[in-house]
């Protein structure tokens, strides 16, 4: 399955470019994955940028057995994936959690966005759901892959991919009806 990104994309054969063009048509978007995986603005645009090296050495090995969509978002979650089992990444967690005024930070335009708070709420209850949970339910909605794009992606059976959104919906409303309730009091 293709769309009009691929068909873009394959007419061009300067790499320089079609990295460019890559880059313009899922820079934002993987950069939200990233974050989401990895709750970390900064670490997710470095996570981003690696993505962006990998697609261009690896062009020429590209078969398109698969979408450049598919392809690269699965390049994007491996990479998180590797972060999040890291020994360096989990001591980085409990450092900022040790001393979170220690660091310093700049606010960017997305995190203007997420400050609406009914989104940011949303977006903390969607942090919150254990990893196998949250990617399937930020690849389905937040990045509009099919069941069978996040199989592929994944490399899990659609009927996994299907019961874990399943799963991830009900804790994700368990989540957002605590809330609620708590704002409500």
């Amino acid at each position: 399955m293709t769309n009009n990104n691929d068909d873009r994309l394959d007419g061009i054969q300067d790499t320089d470019q079609w990295l460019e063009c890559l880059m313009m048509d899922y820079g934002e978007k993987l950069i939200r994955v990233a974050y989401l995986y990895l709750k970390d603005w900064k670490l997710a645009e470095d996570v981003v940028q690696e993505t962006f090296i990998k697609c261009y050495l690896k062009q020429k090995d590209f078969r398109g057995d698969s979408s450049v969509k598919t392809w690269i978002y699965s390049i994007l979650t491996n990479a998180c994936r590797d972060i999040l089992r890291s020994t360096s990444y989990k001591k980085t967690i409990i450092v900022n959690k040790l001393y979170p005024y220690q660091h310093t930070y700049t606010e960017t335009p997305e995190d203007a966005v997420i400050q609406n708070e009914d989104e940011y709420y949303l977006s903390e209850c969607v942090l919150s759901l254990p990893i196998k949970y949250r990617e399937v339910i930020i690849l389905f909605y937040y990045e509009s892959l099919t069941i069978n794009e996040i199989s592929d992606l994944l490399k899990t059976k659609n009927s996994t991919i299907k019961v874990r959104l399943k799963r991830g919906r009900e804790k994700l409303r368990k989540l957002v009806d605590k809330g609620v309730e708590i704002y409500a009091k």
